[in-house]
């Protein structure tokens, strides 16, 4: 049986597939806003590093106007935490 983590894992890979080029992985936090460890506990998915640190996996997708025409110009990001 697969973990939680690892289905995670397999459907941010599936959306990185059908996006490609209008999926983004997020930069890593600034000083400011990692949180402790303690704070974390709240979710149930979360990614652990070596070194102990948190940090849930975030994205973004930008998702564009359905006519090519104006796709260019209409669009939003979908920002995923």
């Amino acid at each position: 049986m697969e973990s939680a983590e690892e289905l995670q894992q397999q459907e941010i890979t599936a959306l990185q597939s059908i996006y490609a080029e209008d999926f983004k992985e997020s930069p890593p936090p600034k000083a400011w806003k990692v949180w402790s460890l303690s704070s974390y506990r709240i979710f149930a998915n979360v990614v652990r590093s070596e070194q102990g640190a948190v940090r849930l996996p975030e994205f973004i997708i930008r998702v564009a106007h359905p006519d090519p025409q104006h796709a260019a110009k209409i669009y939003f990001h979908l920002n995923t935490k």
